[in-house]
């Protein structure tokens, strides 16, 4: 790549450059997939439970809790 640690080059410049994404494109890519993967399971199947699951009678307000 002919890149060096002297150069000091910013993350953006590289990426444009030699067309590649970050590292962090492709975990996000890896998560919202398992994330489609349990979505579309069976509803009686225990991953589906447990990411969809709710306390009874609680409810989730906005922002931070107190």
């Amino acid at each position: 790549m002919g890149i060096r640690v002297l150069d000091w080059h910013n993350l953006q410049h590289i990426w444009s450059t030699y067309k590649v994404k970050p590292l962090a494109y492709f975990l996000a890519q890896c998560k919202l997939s398992w994330l489609g993967h349990v979505a579309r399971l069976l509803e009686t199947k225990y991953p589906h439970i447990a990411f969809f699951a709710q306390l009874k009678g609680a409810t989730y307000g906005r922002g931070r809790p107190p």
